[in-house]
C-alpha cells in the first residue's frame, strides 16, 4: 500500500523538477537574446546555444510530468515543414556551409519559440521576459545613441536638423548602429520592441480595486519606467534612419489602433482614406513618401531578383545563398533582396516562398480572432503586442530584410 506522505513527497519533488526545468526553458531566452546581440562577433552556429539549451529542460519537464509539454498553434506545422524545406535545400544549395549555418539559426528559432509559447505561459514568466528586454533595450539604446548625440544635439541648437532631410538621406548627420547590427538592423529591433512594450503598459497595467498593494505599486512602476523607455526607443530608432523600421513601427501602431475597432468603424475609415486619397495634394505627398522609401536602386534589386527567381523556380538556390547568386549573375555585391519573401524566393524557391506567406497570414490572422477574446487584460495586451510586432515586421520587410 502506498502511503500517502510517499505520494505527497513524489508530487513535491515533481512540482520543484518543473519549476527548475522551466526556470531554464526561460534562461535558453535569455541566452539566445545575448548571442543574438553578438551575432557578428560569433560563428551563426552558436546561435542555437540558447534554444538547445531550451530543448533539454524541456525534455527532462516532459519526461517527469509523462507527457509532452506542447501547446498547439495553427504556424507551428507551417513552420515545421519550412525547417524541413530549408535544410532539405542542402541537397542542391550552391554553398553548403552558409545553408547550414542559416538554417541552424532558423531552427534554433523555431524551436525557441516553440518551447516558450508552451511553456512560460504564466504572467510572471511574461513579466520576467518583458522585463528582460526593456533592459537589454535600453543598455543598447544608450550604448548606442551617446558617440552621436552631441552631433545631433549641435544640429538642433544651431537650426541644421530636419527630420525629413535626415531621414531621406539628405544631411551628414551619423546614423547609429548596434553591436549586433548597423542603422537597419538596429531600427528594426526597436520597431519590434516598442509596439510589444506599448501594449503591454498602455493595455495591460491597469490598477484595479482588486490589486493587492505589490501588483499596484508594480503596475505604477511599469507605468512610471515604461513610458520614458519607449520615448527613448523611439528616439534611438529615429537616429537610425531606417525608413522600413519607421514604416515598420507605424504599420504596428496602425494594427493596434484599428483591431481594436469594430468592422463597422474600420469601414469607415477605410472609405474616409478612400476619400483622401482623391485628392492630388495627399497622393503627391504620399508617392514622395514613397520615393523617398522604396527608391530606383531598391527597385531594380527587386526586379533582378524576380529574374533569379525565374532561374531556380522551385528548388532555390539554398538557405543563406542570395549574395552568392546575385553576383554571379549581376556582378554586384547583395546581401539581400529588400524584401523577405522575394529573398526567400530565391533562396528557397516558390515552395519556401509559398509556406513563409501562409505562416504568416496564419500568425496575423489567429492573432486578430484571438484579440476578440478580452477576459483578461494582461493577456489580451500580450497577444496585441506580439501579434502588431509581427505585423509591423511583416510589412517592414516587403521593403527591407534585416531584424
Amino acid at each position: 500500500m502506498n502511503c500517502p506522505s510517499n505520494k505527497n513527497n513524489i508530487k513535491g519533488i515533481r512540482k520543484t523538477i518543473v519549476n527548475i526545468c522551466d526556470f531554464f526553458i526561460e534562461l535558453g531566452f535569455y541566452i539566445s537574446i545575448l548571442t543574438l546581440l553578438n551575432i557578428k562577433l560569433i560563428p551563426l552556429t552558436y546561435q542555437a546555444i540558447g534554444a538547445l539549451f531550451s530543448i533539454i529542460f524541456w525534455i527532462i519537464k516532459s519526461v517527469t510530468q509523462n507527457k509532452i509539454v506542447y501547446i498547439h498553434y495553427p504556424w507551428n506545422l507551417t513552420l515545421a515543414i519550412l525547417n524541413v524545406w530549408c535544410w532539405l535545400s542542402l541537397i542542391w544549395s550552391v554553398n553548403r556551409g552558409n545553408t547550414i549555418n542559416y538554417s541552424s539559426v532558423f531552427t534554433a528559432g523555431s524551436l525557441l519559440a516553440v518551447m516558450l509559447s508552451s511553456n512560460l505561459t504564466k504572467k510572471f514568466q511574461i513579466i520576467r521576459i518583458t522585463i528582460f528586454l526593456a533592459v537589454i533595450g535600453t543598455i543598447v539604446s544608450i550604448r548606442s545613441i551617446t558617440p552621436a548625440l552631441s552631433s545631433y544635439i549641435s544640429a538642433i541648437k544651431y537650426g541644421q536638423f530636419s527630420g525629413e532631410a535626415f531621414l531621406f538621406r539628405k544631411m551628414t548627420l551619423p546614423r547609429i548602429g548596434g553591436s549586433f547590427g548597423e542603422a537597419n538592423t538596429l531600427g528594426g529591433f526597436y520597431a519590434l520592441l516598442i509596439p510589444y512594450l506599448f501594449s503591454i503598459i498602455f493595455f495591460g497595467t491597469d490598477i484595479l480595486k482588486s490589486d493587492k498593494w505589490f501588483g499596484k505599486l508594480f503596475k505604477l512602476l511599469s507605468k512610471i519606467f515604461g513610458y520614458p523607455i519607449i520615448f527613448l526607443f523611439l528616439l534611438t530608432l529615429g537616429m537610425t534612419a531606417s525608413r522600413g523600421a519607421i514604416l515598420g513601427l507605424i504599420a504596428s501602431l496602425a494594427f493596434i489602433f484599428l483591431v481594436r475597432r469594430n468592422r463597422y468603424t474600420n469601414l469607415i475609415i477605410l472609405l474616409i482614406v478612400l476619400i483622401l486619397l482623391t485628392f492630388p495634394y495627399i497622393r503627391s505627398f504620399l508617392g514622395y513618401v514613397y520615393a523617398g522609401i522604396v527608391d530606383e536602386e531598391r527597385i531594380i534589386i527587386w526586379q533582378n531578383t524576380l529574374e533569379l527567381m525565374k532561374i531556380f523556380p522551385f528548388t532555390g538556390v539554398g538557405l543563406g545563398n542570395f549574395k552568392i547568386a546575385y553576383n554571379f549573375y549581376f556582378g554586384e555585391e547583395m546581401m539581400h533582396a529588400h524584401n523577405i519573401y522575394l529573398n526567400t524566393g530565391v533562396e528557397l524557391g516558390i515552395p519556401g516562398l509559398i509556406m513563409l506567406i501562409i505562416l504568416s497570414f496564419q500568425i496575423i490572422g489567429f492573432g486578430i480572432i484571438y484579440t476578440r477574446h478580452k477576459e483578461d487584460k494582461f493577456y489580451y495586451a500580450l497577444n496585441l503586442g506580439l501579434t502588431s510586432m509581427a505585423f509591423g515586421l511583416i510589412i517592414r520587410c516587403l521593403v527591407d530584410f534585416t531584424l
